[in-house]
């Protein structure tokens, strides 16, 4: 956790959409005498793609296309029914010899945040369901997610729940770095419309 700056948490909000912002770590802060005291400016950010069409049986995604991870937000099914659940999830796709932090991270500000924002009538069944983190190449071992990953929660539609069209979002946090420096914080706000039947 050494090579991460202390960065105030940043607020898991709902919605998606990647905002690469705030200072950036100093790799510094790690404590070996030859690390690297900058931070990269924030790679290519790349505006997000229009959701997909919300077709029966067919999942919809929202998705951040940047460098060097790309985040998605999906839910398995445009439509569903009252009553039902429905599989969520963010998928991370980390650009080779980068990674991130898990979401138990300390410091909190390192930690890579999901947070869901929800319409009324729809609520979550569980907790993140994380891949097995891996041990990070960096001196102090800690544990990291490289390469593509998928964070999972099931949602609950409420049996009440009048039909409609309704928006799920999630705003996730992170922070990439590699055995050299650390990019510069991100948050990525995300929607998918679901049509509740």
């Amino acid at each position: 956790m050494g090579r991460y700056a202390d960065y105030a948490p940043m607020t898991c909000g709902v919605l998606l959409a990647v905002v690469i912002a705030a200072p950036g770590c100093e790799r510094g802060q790690r404590g070996d005498a030859t690390s690297v005291g900058h931070v990269a400016p924030a790679l290519n950010q790349a505006t997000s793609v229009a959701p997909a069409s919300n077709r029966a049986a067919e999942a919809v995604e929202d998705r951040h296309a940047g460098k060097p991870v790309t985040v998605s937000l999906r839910v398995a099914s445009g439509r569903v029914h009252a009553g039902s659940e429905v599989a969520a999830s963010v998928l991370f796709e980390i650009g080779p010899g980068w990674e991130i932090r898990t979401l138990d991270a300390q410091p909190e500000s390192t930690a890579t945040r999901l947070e869901l924002e929800l319409p009324t009538g729809i609520s979550v069944a569980n907790e993140w369901e994380a891949p097995p983190a891996a041990r990070s190449l960096a001196p102090d071992g800690h544990a990291a997610y490289a390469a593509s990953i998928t964070f999972s929660r099931a949602l609950v539609i409420a049996s009440d729940m009048p039909a409609g069209k309704y928006a799920i979002a999630c705003r996730v946090s992170y922070q990439v770095c590699n055995e050299q420096i650390c990019l510069q914080p991100a948050a990525v706000e995300l929607k998918v419309d679901v049509d509740v039947e």
